[in-house]
């Protein structure tokens, strides 16, 4: 088992499994298996039913090839990085082999599952953090979750200021307010209206 990753701890993924009792669920940047892990066994403890779509290339994204210690985590074989063998031994060591990995782009898989009619009620977005990537990303997902489903991700911070932008950019365009708590950010999909920022106080 390899499960390093970052932030799988936090409160909010046993908050919002008990608040949105999810039947779906899309990951996108899965990496190892931390936060869907997380998310797997707080499913479980609920009795839910829970789906696990997790999206993701295994192949890191433009930080990880341009740092030489995150260059380092992606396990090169032959320069080929060796991270969804790991993250399926990950699967199988949990039992979890009900979990659907996705080993495609995310909007090559955006369009697939659009296709297939697949719709969310909670979708993670934690893959590139490039301004267009994290648009991009948004702008293919945000279709796919259903009303009153809720899309949330990390590094809403000064560290990130590209992503920090998209997710402002993405929110206005459809008049809609993220609640950001340190470095959380999420939205529920209800049509028409803004999201409440109160119901969400203490996701981290």
């Amino acid at each position: 088992m390899d499960l390093q990753g970052w932030g799988a701890d936090r409160p909010i993924f046993a908050q919002l499994m008990e608040q949105v009792r999810p039947e779906v669920v899309i990951e996108i940047g899965t990496w190892k298996g931390a936060s869907l892990m997380r998310m797997h066994g707080l499913a479980r403890e609920l009795e839910l039913g829970t789906q696990f779509i997790c999206v993701d290339t295994w192949l890191g994204s433009s930080e990880h090839w341009l740092s030489a210690k995150d260059r380092a985590r992606l396990r090169l074989r032959g320069g080929y990085p060796d991270l969804y063998r790991q993250f399926i031994f990950n699967l199988i060591a949990s039992n979890a082999t009900d979990v659907f990995p996705f080993p495609m782009t995310s909007l090559a898989a955006a369009q697939v599952l659009s296709r297939l009619g697949v719709q969310a009620d909670l979708i993670y977005v934690d893959a590139g953090h490039d301004e267009r990537e994290v648009f991009a990303d948004l702008s293919s997902y945000f279709s796919l979750l259903r009303t009153d489903g809720v899309i949330f991700g990390d590094d809403y911070d000064a560290h990130w200021p590209g992503l920090v932008r998209a997710v402002d950019r993405f929110f206005a365009n459809h008049q809609l307010q993220p609640v950001i708590e340190k470095s959380m950010w999420l939205v529920r999909n209800i049509e028409g209206t803004q999201t409440p920022a109160s119901r969400f106080v203490g996701t981290n």
